[in-house]
């Protein structure tokens, strides 16, 4: 548990089913995470100006921007920050993940909880 609001991991999610958001956002809320909501990676690319954010967590499709082109602008701003895609986990996608520079590709189908440790074990690593 973070007690220093300074060192208090803070991820912001815009995941594409509301519902799946409450339950990621109350798991990380309890692990200690501050948790920011947005609606699109336009409305995330707002927050990590205004925000130190550790996590994101991006849809591949958006009506606004692609969770892609909304994860290469995040990491060639914040080269630090673990961006995580949610999207149909094909060879093809994954690579473009990575060419991108997503931390990962997540299922959107995967659950709540193991979401929840995917980007809870992201603050235990370092990105070089």
């Amino acid at each position: 548990m973070y007690t220093d609001r300074a060192a208090q991991p803070t991820a912001a999610l815009a995941l594409p089913d509301p519902i799946q958001t409450e339950l990621v956002a109350e798991r990380l809320q309890a692990r200690g995470w501050r948790v920011l909501r947005a609606g699109t990676p336009v409305e995330i690319r707002r927050l990590a100006g205004r925000h130190r954010l550790d996590a994101v967590v991006l849809p591949v499709d958006s009506p606004d921007e692609s969770g892609w082109i909304a994860c290469a602008k995040l990491r060639c701003a914040r080269p630090r920050l673990k961006v995580f895609l949610m999207g149909e986990r094909t060879p093809a996608a994954q690579r473009f993940a990575q060419f991108v520079g997503a931390a990962g590709l997540i299922p959107t189908e995967v659950g709540a909880a193991q979401l929840v440790e995917t980007i809870a074990l992201s603050a235990d690593t370092v990105t070089v």
